[in-house]
């Protein structure tokens, strides 16, 4: 998250949790597949318009991410378990 933050070009394999994090801000190849990775390398590299686009795409995608909300979450949970531990104990 932090290179599509950073504005940094963003290739990635074709996997579920890539796209889920990257969405638009990537271009993917299918995973194993050097060649189609050294593709899309050459596809971002070779065009301006390309790597503007996922720059700003990026930064944009990089606002619906905080360490502050997923420490927030992460506590929210912690609370509901502790929660339903001690209902359970009662």
């Amino acid at each position: 998250m932090e290179s599509i933050a950073a504005g940094i070009m963003f290739v990635a394999s074709d996997l579920p949790v890539h796209r889920e994090v990257a969405g638009e801000a990537a271009v993917y190849f299918p995973r194993f597949s050097p060649e189609n990775l050294a593709q899309r390398v050459r596809d971002v590299v070779n065009s301006s318009e390309l790597a503007r686009l996922m720059s700003q795409v990026g930064e944009r995608r990089a606002r619906d991410f905080s360490w502050e909300k997923h420490v927030d979450q992460m506590v929210g949970v912690a609370r509901d378990l502790i929660e339903r531990r001690a209902k359970r104990a009662e």
